[in-house]
C-alpha cells in the first residue's frame, strides 16, 4: 500500500452531517492531548462542535466550510468567512480564512494547498479581489506555504501575549484575480 502522498485528496463545502468529524480534526490540530488536556479534551471538542453549527447556519454568500477527504475520512478543514472591514467603522466586509487545519499524520500530501486553493476559488465567486489571514509569526511551515501561494504580509499584531513572550500574529493577504471567477463557481 502506498503513502498518503499516493491517494487522491478531494475537496469540497462540508455540511452538518460533517460536525463531529470537523470538531475532531479541530480539536486534534489546535488543542493538546497529552497531560491535563486530555481530562478537558470532551468539553474542548463540544464547544468546537458548538460553534461550528452556529457558523455553519450562516448563508453560503458569507460563510464556507471546506474538507479535505482522503479515502472517505476527513483529514482537514478551513473554513472562510466575511468579516468587518480592518481598522475602521465601515460596514464594508472582507473574506477571511480561518481554522486551516490539517492532521499531523496527513500534511506535506497537498492538503493545506488543495484548501486553500478552493477557498480562493470561494472567494473569487463572492467577487472579492483580496483574502486575508492570521498566522503565528513562529509558524515557519505555514509561512512558507502561504508566502508560495503569493499571500503577503499585510500587518503585524502585537498584544498582551506578545509582550509575554508569545509571537506575533501576522495579518497576510492575497490578491485574487476575479476575472472570470462567477463561472468557475464551486
Amino acid at each position: 500500500m502506498g503513502s498518503s502522498r499516493d491517494r487522491a485528496i478531494s475537496v469540497y463545502p462540508a455540511r452538518s452531517i460533517h460536525i463531529e468529524e470537523l470538531s475532531d480534526v479541530l480539536t486534534r490540530v489546535f488543542h493538546p492531548t497529552a497531560g491535563v488536556g486530555v481530562v478537558i479534551l470532551p468539553f474542548v471538542r463540544a464547544g468546537v462542535r458548538e460553534d461550528l453549527k452556529r457558523r455553519m447556519q450562516r448563508s453560503a454568500a458569507q460563510y464556507r466550510c471546506l474538507g479535505a477527504w482522503q479515502n472517505a475520512r476527513l483529514i482537514g478543514t478551513v473554513e472562510i468567512g466575511l468579516r468587518r472591514a480592518l481598522g475602521g467603522d465601515s460596514d464594508r466586509r472582507y473574506p477571511f480564512i480561518a481554522n486551516l487545519a490539517v492532521l499531523p499524520q496527513h500534511r506535506h500530501c497537498g492538503a493545506a494547498r488543495q484548501l486553500l486553493t478552493t477557498a480562493e476559488n470561494v472567494v473569487r465567486t463572492w467577487g472579492c479581489p483580496q483574502i486575508y489571514l492570521h498566522v503565528m509569526e513562529d509558524n515557519r511551515p505555514a509561512r512558507m506555504l502561504y508566502h508560495r501561494l503569493g499571500y503577503r504580509l499585510w500587518r503585524s499584531r502585537r498584544t498582551i501575549w506578545t509582550a509575554l513572550g508569545c509571537p506575533r500574529q501576522l495579518l497576510l493577504c492575497k490578491q485574487l484575480d476575479t476575472a472570470n471567477a462567477r463561472s468557475s463557481e464551486n
